[in-house]
């Protein structure tokens, strides 16, 4: 867990954390500027975050660049690192018994998070847990009945898929997603190959007789065998047997790379027109365009796309190697089969017969087995999609009822039994509904939205949350109580609130029981006032 944070710059140099719930209070007024959605921002930093720079008017700016040294506790070693926000990418490692200071990168930090916290999971770290950080800068607070929605990101399908990997239940469903994907790219395959005219079996009547004409064919090779004068070429037909087998392997082989590599061609190296051809034609049909604005678009768009080309170029070139090399060895083995054709050349004839009968057995072979593993896709296919269908409607039956009882009991603890509770559904793959059916009021919503919070917290992995007061704003003081009491006291939770004047005085004895640090107009976040301070700089 997240011990304490310390900052040169804080009027409280060290605040120290506990287990469960920790609480930053603020004015009876809630007076803004005095520093308590900034605090849960440098939470949200200190657990590998950025927003904490991209604020509007982020603290460096006024204040100039600091740092923050932090210690979290696994188990029962304490853990001290120090980050900053001028190299906010390198995060140092204290070791204070030894003096030493090393440097890791902020991915390998995250990584120590993950590892410490989540272990073998599913998800990145930040992934995971910027779900629950809901503070303004990350958007996710604006829709209370689209809870998995992530900074700003409603799509539903997506944030299924989190879902079931927050309850680490998606990875039987991928198994079967990944075999339907080879299925299908098998069936690309079989596709390709049978435009190039390198299979001769396309019906079940082409079946029939290629089958027949390998019996035949066997039943030639057979009678060269058995024959006594040639005994000395069973040797030589099965080597030679070998040696087609090992190119048919490596014509397999070629053909797979092929198929990837005029992927990659047609994702990235299939141009389109150059943009300014577009803008001129455009420019003839509707007046006013604004060409230099849209190019630049473009060129922002195309500095993004840079950056995945270069790893594709690399990938692609990648591909050609390997290309060339198996190239280079169906060569070496069509010279090695023909390099057997000169040995004992008394046999030469029969040889030259007993070949064309093994090359006609193993064209055949090839194109009987792809026909038939073709005719068992479609089915096959069927089948997988089938069972994903039904894998899906277990792992949502699971996870809604779940969700939905955890969600159920919460409320009974903060609504009065009379009123509806919220509700917790997936429809399909692509759709899910939370919230209350008959009541759009913007108090019961958010309250909805912390007990939905408590609730994937308590059942998941998730190791903390970040609620800013706003949240809490337009919920009633009674039932802000009561949330209150809900929060985890084995997880850490993080949340801001004011106004607390007319509560009860057991809701005041256990908000004074939780807090970490008290804000107001005197007593702000940072010893500077950030107003004075952003004039005198101005």
């Amino acid at each position: 867990m997240l011990v304490e944070i310390s900052c040169d710059l804080f009027n409280q140099k060290t605040i120290k954390f506990h287990r469960g719930l920790n609480i930053v209070t603020g004015t009876e007024l809630g007076a803004n500027s005095i520093g308590k959605t900034l605090f849960l921002l440098i939470i949200d930093f200190i657990f590998g975050g950025t927003d904490y720079l991209k604020e509007i008017k982020p603290a460096h700016s006024v204040l100039g660049h600091h740092k923050f040294e932090f210690s979290f506790q696994f188990g029962k070693e304490i853990f001290t690192f120090c980050r900053g926000t001028q190299n906010s990418n390198e995060i140092l490692k204290v070791n204070y018994e030894t003096g030493e200071l090393n440097s890791i990168s902020l991915d390998d930090y995250k990584q120590f998070l993950k590892d410490n916290y989540l272990g073998n999971f599913d998800l990145s770290f930040r992934k995971a847990t910027s779900l629950l950080s809901r503070i303004p800068r990350k958007k996710n607070i604006s829709n209370p009945s689209d809870p998995l929605a992530n900074h700003g990101d409603s799509n539903h399908q997506k944030s299924i898929t989190t879902l079931f990997k927050l309850f680490e239940k998606f990875n039987d469903l991928e198994d079967i997603r990944y075999q339907i994907e080879k299925l299908e790219d098998d069936k690309k395959l079989y596709n390709i190959s049978k435009k190039r005219g390198e299979l001769t079996i396309s019906n079940k009547q082409e079946l029939i007789d290629g089958k027949k004409q390998l019996e035949v064919i066997l039943n030639e090779i057979d009678a060269l065998l058995v024959n006594e004068k040639i005994t000395t070429s069973i040797e030589f037909s099965k080597d030679t047997v070998e040696k087609i087998n090992k190119k048919n392997e490596l014509v397999a082989k070629k053909n797979i790379l092929y198929i990837q590599l005029t992927k990659i061609n047609n994702l990235f190296f299939n141009r389109a027109k150059n943009i300014s051809e577009k803008l001129n034609l455009l420019s003839c049909y509707i007046d006013g365009v604004n060409k230099e604005k849209i190019e630049k678009i473009n060129k922002f768009h195309d500095d993004i796309s840079s950056h995945m080309k270069s790893y594709q170029k690399k990938h692609k070139d990648n591909i050609v190697i390997q290309i060339n090399k198996i190239l280079g060895e169906i060569k070496k083995t069509n010279n090695e089969i023909e390099q057997s054709l000169n040995l004992k050349n008394n046999l030469s004839e029969i040889k030259d017969k007993l070949i064309k009968l093994i090359e006609q057995k193993q064209s055949l072979e090839k194109n009987i087995i792809n026909f038939e593993a073709y005719q068992n896709i479609r089915p096959n296919l069927a089948k997988l999609e089938e069972d994903e269908l039904k894998k899906f409607e277990d792992i949502k039956k699971s996870i809604n009822k779940e969700l939905s009882d955890e969600i159920y009991e919460l409320s009974k603890l903060v609504f009065d039994s009379f009123i509806e509770f919220p509700k917790f559904e997936i429809n399909n793959k692509r759709s899910y509904y939370y919230g209350l059916v008959n009541d759009t009021g913007t108090g019961r919503g958010f309250a909805s939205l912390i007990i939905f919070d408590i609730a994937l917290l308590s059942l998941t992995k998730l190791p903390y949350l970040i609620h800013d007061s706003i949240l809490f704003d337009s919920i009633e003081n009674i039932t802000t109580e009561k949330l209150l009491f809900c929060y985890s006291n084995n997880k850490q939770s993080f949340i801001a609130i004011d106004k607390i004047k007319n509560f009860t005085k057991e809701a005041k004895d256990f908000i004074e029981e939780k807090t970490v640090i008290s804000l107001s107009k005197e007593q702000k976040l940072f010893k500077f006032d950030w107003n004075q301070q952003e004039n005198q700089n101005g």
